[in-house]
């Protein structure tokens, strides 16, 4: 019976100290909105969303009045969207507004 209290002790420890790992070396996201001119093509838009992908940016919402969307990215990510700034890229955090205090 020891023996099993002590391999069940050693297992969970092992769990433990493994997703503390993997959580540590995850780059820490932020909620993030990009938004393109109206006149922006639809390309362009589509560029910048794989890029973000392609850096580990994750798309949470694609705007449908406005071009653009909503992501969670690291400053990583954020940093391959600073190529779409010429297209007239802005890349906002993206916060709950109010229109009262």
């Amino acid at each position: 019976m020891k023996f099993h209290s002590n391999l069940l002790t050693l297992l969970l420890t092992l769990i433990l100290a493994l997703s503390l790992t993997v959580a540590a070396k995850a780059p820490a996201q932020q909620a993030i909105m990009v938004t393109f001119p109206a006149e922006t093509s639809d390309g362009v838009v589509a560029d910048a969303r794989g890029a973000l992908e392609k850096a580990g940016g994750v798309v949470t919402h694609e705007f449908q009045l406005i071009k653009g969307f909503a992501a969670k990215a690291s400053k990583k990510a954020m940093g391959m969207l600073k190529a779409f700034e010429e297209d007239g890229a802005v890349v906002e955090g993206d916060e709950m507004v109010t229109t009262q205090d």
